[in-house]
């Protein structure tokens, strides 16, 4: 299992799955007014979705598998491309 200090492409996968959240829904995946809320969610995958309706369920499907907290369960490079 990849720690949550361990650097690897898993990493640069859930920095691309941010990205296109941001991109997509123009704003981040995760949000908070608080520091120790906003971790959590960051921490537990606890993904800020807009309405279901005002995005295609190929970029939400695209998002939500590489968005998750275990980086053997996210969607490889080759699956992305």
């Amino acid at each position: 299992m990849v720690t949550a200090l361990e650097y690897s492409e898993w990493s640069d996968i859930w920095g691309i799955g941010t990205i296109a959240f941001s991109l997509l829904f123009g704003y981040p995946p995760f949000s908070s007014d608080s520091n120790v809320e906003l971790f959590e969610k960051i921490v537990h995958a606890k993904v800020d979705y807009p309405p279901i309706e005002s995005i295609s369920t190929n970029a939400l499907d695209f998002v939500s598998k590489i968005l998750i907290v275990n980086p053997k369960e996210r969607m490889t490079t080759d699956a992305m491309l």
